[in-house]
C-alpha cells in the first residue's frame, strides 16, 4: 500500500493532520510486519519488527483517540503550522521508498529504512519544539 502525495497548502488542519499521521502509522505497522515475515528464519529479527509494528498500532490507536477527544469544530477550525505538512511529505517519501523496495532489500537495508524512518519521527518532533 502506497499513498499518493499531495500538493503544499498554505494552511494545515489539525484534523487532516491526525488522519494523515494515521495512515502513515498504519503503513509502517504494515511494513514492518512485512519484515517480520521475512525474517521468519531469524526469531530476534523477527520479534523486532513484530514489536515495531505493535509500537505503530498503539500509535495508530492513540491518534484516533486523540482525534476523537477533540470537538469536531476545534478540528476544522485548528491551523498548524505549514512545517508539519513538509514533515508528513518527507516521512510519506520515505516509507514509501521503503514499501516499493520491501521484498527485495536484506535485514541490513530494512534496519537501515527503520531507523530513517523512526529518526525522522524523532528530528521532527525536536525541531518543531526548538524552532
Amino acid at each position: 500500500m502506497s499513498g499518493i502525495a499531495l500538493a503544499p497548502r498554505g494552511n494545515v488542519e489539525l484534523a487532516e493532520t491526525l488522519d494523515r499521521c494515521c495512515g502513515l502509522e498504519v503503513r509502517s505497522a504494515a511494513l514492518y510486519r512485512s519484515f517480520a515475515a521475512a525474517a521468519q528464519d531469524r526469531p530476534d529479527l523477527c520479534a523486532l519488527w513484530t514489536e515495531l509494528a505493535r509500537n505503530e498500532d498503539e500509535h495508530v490507536r492513540v491518534l484516533n483517540a486523540a482525534r476523537w477527544r477533540v470537538p469536531t469544530c476545534e478540528l476544522s477550525l485548528t491551523h498548524l503550522s505549514t512545517r508539519w505538512d513538509q514533515i508528513l511529505r518527507d516521512f510519506e517519501a520515505k516509507l514509501s521508498a521503503a514499501e516499493a523496495l520491501s521484498g527485495r532489500i536484506d535485514a541490513d537495508q530494512q534496519l537501515a529504512f527503520a531507523l530513517g524512518l523512526e529518526m525522522s519521527e524523532i528530528e521532527s518532533l525536536r525541531r518543531d519544539r526548538v524552532v
